[in-house]
Formats: C-alpha cells, structure tokens, sequence
C-alpha cells in the first residue's frame, strides 16, 4: 500500500509539474505574441510621427521680398499678405541773392505723399488692396 501511496504521489507530481510547464509556455507564447504587438504598434507610431515631422516641415509659411515688398504666404499658396509704401518726397532750392525787390521763394523739403498698405490674396480667388 505504501509502495502504491508513492507512484500515486511521483505520478501526480509529474502531472503538476508537466501541467505547470504547459502554462508557462502557454503564458510565455501569450506573452510573445503581446509582444510583438507592442512592437509594431510603436514602429507604425514613430513611421506616423516621421510623416507628421515631414508634412509639418513642409507646411510652413513663405516669407520673401517679392518686388521689393515684405511678401509672406501660406504655405499652401491660398493666401498671400503683402506690406506696400508709397512716399513721394520733394525738395526745391532756390539760389537767390539778398536782394530785397525779390519775394523769398521759400527753399525747402516737404512729404507730398505717404501711404503704407497692405496687398495679397485671400483663398486664392479674391486679391485685397488696403
């Protein structure tokens, strides 16, 4: 009786330590394949943040000095914004001697214009002029 006691109890070790193994190697291929997943999950996140770096580095806004004027654009093209001055200056002199039987004809400079602005395109259809 005692002789059967210990085959029962080797035999149901066995089978406890076989069964065990089985869930480890089932946990561990579960884990594995979790794994793996995790892993393309993240490449397929850094090749989407490459793809976000890239389009956001081309999407930037174009600044330039377009016929002279301060010229920024969207990057798009769709809008435009331009800075526009007009300034038209005059000076005169008149060289004329001390004599008084003359009037004074007032030598000097002045501004006859002004004008700052602003030009452009708004979504690539209406141009604006202020």
């Amino acid at each position: 009786m005692l002789l059967s006691h210990k085959k029962l109890l080797r035999s149901s070790l066995m089978l406890f330590v076989a069964l065990a193994t089985l869930f480890a190697a089932m946990a561990q291929a579960q884990s594995d394949s979790r794994v793996a997943t995790l892993e393309q999950e993240l490449s397929d996140i850094r090749a989407q943040v490459a793809e976000l770096k890239k389009a956001q580095g081309a999407a930037r806004s174009k600044v330039g000095l377009d016929n002279g004027r301060l010229t920024v654009a969207s990057a798009d093209g769709r809008f435009t914004l331009s800075l526009r001055a007009l300034l038209q200056y005059d000076a005169g002199y008149f060289a004329q001697g001390k004599n008084g039987a003359v009037p004074d004809l007032s030598s000097g400079t002045n501004f006859r214009r002004a004008q700052i602005g602003l030009a452009g395109t708004a979504f690539r259809d209406w141009s604006y002029n202020f």
